[in-house]
């Protein structure tokens, strides 16, 4: 008789049910025979399969920045690549895609540059490094303002210079003063005689550096002045009385002031009681235009006066 039963084996990795079939008993062998049958609600699971995993990969060379770099106007690499044995490594910059190309730029400024490795099929992808390159501000050049030349003192403003130009920037400009606050980019005017430095400098773009102030000279020529000269009076003779020496002068562009000692000089006609030799010396006071006089013949000098000197007899 051949009976049945349900019976399991475990095995090294896994545990399977199987059919097992043993001789039949009998009075010689002392055996019987059993058939092993599977479960119905047993559930056969396979065996895992062997596996390598990957390596992670690394670099052979790292990337680095390319040093120096100034703008120029066109488009510069950033970077020297780098370099991997596991794959390739891949580049971008912010808000950008990764590619094998060398990032580039061409605007001033600083960047950063995002790079990973992509492994092959035997290494992992790296994690994602950056490094950080600067394209530095360009010297700006400029066309110098021009001078106006031959300018004449004439009471009104006058333009000084002929604008100057840049395709770097905007050149601010500052009359007799190199105070930061005092430049603007309106071009000076003045209607004061003398010599004037006119500054200027160039306030970059965001692609170039500010330029150190230089300045131009121009000048605005003082002019002889529409006067009445004073005279002297004739035919003075002591009389023991204070008497007036000159007849006084007078002008349109100023005032005329007198002295005896050319140090104190006053509106006041000078006077002499004393019999002698008297010398008289005045002065025109005007506004930014002046000439020197000195027994009729004229010059001009250096401050904001006309003198002339004669002798009165008493």
């Amino acid at each position: 008789m051949i009976s049945t039963s349900i019976s399991s084996i475990s095995g090294i990795t896994n545990t399977v049910a199987v059919d097992v079939w043993t001789l039949p008993w009998d009075s010689v062998s002392g055996t019987r025979c059993t058939r092993c049958t599977p479960r119905s609600n047993f559930n056969l699971e396979k065996a895992p399969s062997p596996s390598i995993e990957k390596a992670n990969s690394s670099f052979k060379d790292l990337p680095t920045p390319v040093e120096d770099l100034i703008y120029d106007g066109s488009e510069q690499k950033l970077i020297n690549l780098g370099s991997t044995k596991d794959g390739s490594i891949q580049y971008k910059l912010e808000g950008g895609t990764f590619s094998s190309e060398a990032p580039k730029a061409t605007d001033a400024g600083e960047y950063t540059i995002y790079y990973q490795i992509i492994g092959d099929n035997n290494h992992n992808n790296s994690e994602t490094f950056s490094i950080t390159v600067n394209i530095a501000k360009a010297i700006s050049t400029y066309n110098a303002p021009i001078p106006f030349t031959y300018l004449t003192y004439t009471g009104e403003t006058l333009d000084l210079i002929q604008a100057g130009s840049s395709n770097d920037g905007i050149l601010y400009y500052s009359l007799d003063s190199t105070n930061p606050g005092d430049f603007s980019t309106e071009l000076p005017t003045t209607s004061e005689a003398g010599i004037h430095n006119i500054y200027y400098f160039v306030k970059g773009d965001s692609n170039h550096l500010d330029s150190e102030p230089e300045y131009v000279t121009v000048n605005i020529a003082k002019i002889k002045p529409n006067f009445v000269a004073p005279t002297i009076k004739d035919n003075l003779i002591y009389d023991g009385t204070p008497q007036e020496l000159i007849n006084p002068g007078s002008s349109l562009d100023g005032t005329v002031l007198y002295s005896l000692d050319n140090i104190n000089y006053s509106s006041e006609i000078p006077q002499g009681k004393e019999a002698g030799n008297y010398i008289v010396y005045y002065y025109i006071l005007i506004a930014g235009c002046y000439a020197k006089f000195h027994c009729s013949s004229y010059k001009f000098r250096s401050w904001n006066v006309i003198q002339q000197e004669f002798q009165v007899h008493l």
